[in-house]
Parts: structure tokens; sequence; C-alpha cells
């Protein structure tokens, strides 16, 4: 499975909502698999003060997924 850590970090800082989502949501189902989970950790902290409820009720159900990694 080829993840692009990168991109996904970039897009975690997007002004568009759609894209933090997107992250969000790849986090939660990737996390296992991306090769620096303190950058992705980091990543999903950030966005726990995310302007958009809907992002931060992602992060919310994406952190209790990543947390045993």
């Amino acid at each position: 499975m080829l993840i692009n850590q990168a991109e996904i970090h970039r897009k975690s800082k997007s002004g568009k909502v759609e894209e933090r989502i997107e992250v969000v949501n790849q986090l939660k189902r990737k996390f296992s698999f991306l090769p620096d989970k303190e950058k992705a950790w980091n990543d999903l902290h950030r966005l726990t003060g995310d302007e958009d409820s809907y992002v931060r009720w992602g992060v919310a159900d994406a952190l209790g997924a990543a947390f045993p990694h």
C-alpha cells in the first residue's frame, strides 16, 4: 500500500474543509501503515482545534482508531 504521507500532511493544513475531512478519514483508515506516526499524530492533534465541527468530530473518531498504534 503506497501512502503519500507528505500529501496527507500538506492537506491537513489546507484552507479547504473538504481536504481536511479527507485527511482525517485517511489518517483513521491508514494510520497503522504510515511511516512517521509521530507526524501523523501531530496532524491529528492540531486538527482537534479545527474551526470546522465536522473535522473535529472526525478527529475524535480517528484518534480512537490511531491510539493503539
